[in-house]
């Protein structure tokens, strides 16, 4: 079954989660941990979404963001 499109309500806040497979990490050191964030920070950018907070544990990532638009997401 093919996954759902993802609700977007621009200018709202949205709580966005990502869950790695049980054992498997998110990032392996502190340079992979560097490099998520200035990926995840050029996303931002170029897609127009405002990131709030965000808090990074070695199984899962959970992020406050708010979309600019509905393609922003």
């Amino acid at each position: 079954m093919a996954r759902l499109n993802r609700l977007v309500i621009p200018g709202h806040p949205h709580l966005v989660m990502q869950r790695t497979r049980p054992g498997s990490p998110i990032y392996r050191d502190a340079h992979d941990a560097q490099i998520l964030m200035e990926v995840l920070h050029d996303a931002l950018k170029t897609c127009g979404v405002d990131l709030h907070a965000h808090v990074v544990l070695p199984d899962r990532w959970m992020m406050l963001m708010t979309p600019g638009s509905f393609e922003s997401m």
